[in-house]
């Protein structure tokens, strides 16, 4: 995929957030709205490229986060994007998946609110929020995309697996890069292109007004007709039937524009 197509998407383009230049002074002061564009590319066992993924995620300052990525490896159809929208004044989370023209929206408890307004934030060590059973390993600090940045490592629990993260303090403690190790192969490593301090362009936290709001389990399988993928496998099912009892219990009022 290249970048033209995220041009006729329309839902996520900023014209100043896709061409913006990085930031070549290192920051130490703390900003709380921002955008970040990353280019994630997964590995084969024989550490040779398989797949490229655009990934982007937006912060505003009261909290409210969108995270997503672009869909376009679905054969006859146009990209698309899916993405998270997390809104802290309305107290809902949007999902938003293009392919099957699709929202699924729940309530966000009170924990859930807070921690997007608190997290990250007045951490310089990038260690309050951290969500590993075991403490990430410190490898030291250095300068990424002109961001002060803490290097971690995080070993996966019972595996041999290794996950190195470099967070940005100044940015609530995004990871700018990360890798992901198995075996001791390169499978996944993430690296962010672009930073934008400041607001998010409305575009960000947009919902199609024309998208039909849906349980997890039907856009899974709408998603799958439209892949052309056989039969939802047992397994699978019972995870979609657990996935739409939680959204049953927590359904909120969708939402459809969200800026």
């Amino acid at each position: 995929m290249n970048w033209k197509y995220l041009a006729a998407l329309g839902c996520i383009l900023v014209v100043g957030f896709f061409t913006g230049k990085a930031i070549q002074t290192a920051h130490a002061h703390s900003t709380n709205s921002y955008s970040v564009r990353y280019l994630s590319t997964a590995f084969d066992d024989a550490g040779k490229p398989t797949n490229e993924e655009y990934k982007f995620l937006a912060r505003r300052a009261d909290g409210s986060r969108a995270e997503g990525f672009v869909v376009d490896s679905v054969s006859g159809a146009q990209p698309t994007i899916t993405k998270t929208i997390s809104l802290v004044p309305q107290g809902v989370r949007v999902y938003v998946h293009g392919l099957s023209e699709s929202t699924s929206t729940t309530k966000l408890s009170e924990n859930e609110i807070e921690r997007l307004k608190t997290m990250g934030a007045n951490d310089p060590t990038c260690l309050a929020n951290s969500r590993s059973a075991v403490p990430p390993a410190n490898l030291g600090n250095t300068t990424y995309l002109g961001f002060e940045v803490v290097k971690q490592l995080i070993h996966i629990r019972n595996t041999p697996n290794t996950l190195e993260q470099w967070k940005a303090s100044a940015l609530n403690c995004e990871a700018l890069y990360s890798l992901l190790t198995m075996n001791g192969s390169k499978r996944n490593e993430t690296k962010a292109v672009s930073v934008k301090e400041g607001e998010p362009d409305p575009s960000f936290f947009s919902v199609p007004a024309n998208y039909q709001e849906r349980s997890p389990g039907e856009i899974q399988r709408l998603a799958w007709q439209k892949e052309g993928i056989g039969p939802v496998p047992p397994a699978t099912q019972k995870r979609m039937d657990r996935a739409d009892q939680v959204y049953q219990a927590n359904k909120a009022t969708p939402v459809q524009t969200a800026h």
